[in-house]
């Protein structure tokens, strides 16, 4: 795992806001996870997005997003663009309800076309296939805001794993 600790990100109501992880590399199958803190509002949602190679500051222009609302689990994906407006395409959706200010573990795992998302070690979202952008990108965290009022987050602990094939070799050979 590569590690980081604590990320706040402030948003505006209507907006998101990212950061990109440049330490974290251009992945193309890894595990992300990252302790996140749940809004009370609804349409305020945590986030890891990921393979994303045209970054740009304007919504949906990431390719894959896992969004942690206090409703639901979701995974969606963007344009991927870096220049003009995205839009939002839903993959899958899970119902949760996750109380405020809660303390949640975000962890995404991507082999191949195959996405799942887990909250808490629980995959909501399992081995759900997309292909649209099958190569590796950028991984960010983000926060979403739709609730009015301006939103600080904080996110922590985030940790990736980049390879999930290979040989496994006991240590003591």
């Amino acid at each position: 795992f590569i590690t980081r600790r604590q990320l706040i990100l402030e948003c505006f109501t209507g907006n998101d806001a990212r950061s990109r992880l440049d330490f974290a590399g251009q992945p193309q199958n890894f595990i992300a996870r990252v302790t996140i803190i749940v809004h009370s509002s609804t349409s305020v949602s945590s986030a890891i997005n990921y393979r994303t190679t045209g970054w740009q500051n304007a919504n949906n222009t990431y390719a894959y997003v896992a969004e942690v609302y206090n409703n639901k689990v979701e995974l969606g994906r963007g344009t991927n663009t870096s220049s003009g407006a995205g839009a939002f395409t839903s993959i899958a959706t899970a119902t949760v309800s996750l109380a405020t200010d809660s303390v949640h573990v975000l962890e995404v795992e991507v082999s191949g076309n195959t996405h799942t998302v887990r909250l808490d070690g629980i995959a909501y979202i399992d081995h759900v296939t997309d292909t649209t952008y099958p190569n590796a990108g950028y991984i960010g965290l983000r926060l979403r805001n739709s609730s009015g009022a301006t939103v600080t987050r904080a996110f922590d602990s985030f940790g990736v794993v980049a390879a999930l094939s290979g040989t496994w070799q006991s240590p003591s050979i």
